[in-house]
């Protein structure tokens, strides 16, 4: 099997494969996801939030926001922002089995 014959197989496995119905006992994915994600990455200095979002299905976007330093020209200034390596992508499986698309390096 080729390389893009894998890819596709991956695909239409993610599509096919049972998730589990919204909020299953009340849980709240949002929250388990974001201190799943924080204890992955570890805690970034100057952490302003931590936010999960269903996007569909079950399948989630989750983003850790810090505060960068901005030169404007006049001063410095202090801004949110989203490092690259921020931004994680998972999909809630049967079970509450969670796969994240792309591996969360410790960083902190």
């Amino acid at each position: 099997m080729n390389n893009l014959d894998e890819q596709k197989a991956i695909v239409k496995d993610d599509k096919h494969d049972p998730v589990l119905p919204p909020n299953p006992e009340n849980m709240d994915w949002g929250e388990y996801l974001k201190t799943d994600v924080l204890k992955r990455l570890g805690k970034p200095p100057n952490l302003i939030k931590i936010t999960a979002a269903n996007v569909f299905d079950n399948r989630w976007r989750v983003d850790v926001w810090v505060t960068k330093q901005v030169e404007t020209g006049y001063s410095t200034v202090s801004s949110p922002s989203l490092p690259d390596g921020h931004s994680f992508f998972c999909i809630i499986k049967q079970g509450g089995k969670i796969i994240y698309k792309s591996e969360i390096n410790k960083l902190y």
